[in-house]
């Protein structure tokens, strides 16, 4: 599968998720091993979410924080957004 980020990056995934919970799917990005990508399940998205997490892509916290706690660094879409 691949995915789209905001600014153009290209995310080739594994085909299948190596971990599942409520809100979603988590996966590894090929060839990439300190990241991963989760894909929400339809019934978790909604604007408010998507404005959320694209916020705190804009405005990640310091490095030595990121170390510590899991913070997206991209928003992913597929082809239909």
């Amino acid at each position: 599968m691949i995915l789209y980020g905001i600014r153009g990056q290209q995310y080739q995934l594994d085909r299948k998720p190596f971990s599942s919970g409520g809100e979603g799917d988590v996966f590894r990005i090929a060839g990439v091993n300190d990241k991963v990508v989760k894909i929400y399940h339809q019934g978790h998205t909604s604007g408010e979410l998507e404005e959320k997490i694209k916020l705190m892509v804009r405005k990640p916290p310091s490095s030595n924080i990121l170390n510590q706690v899991a913070w997206p660094l991209d928003v992913v879409y597929d082809t239909s957004k």
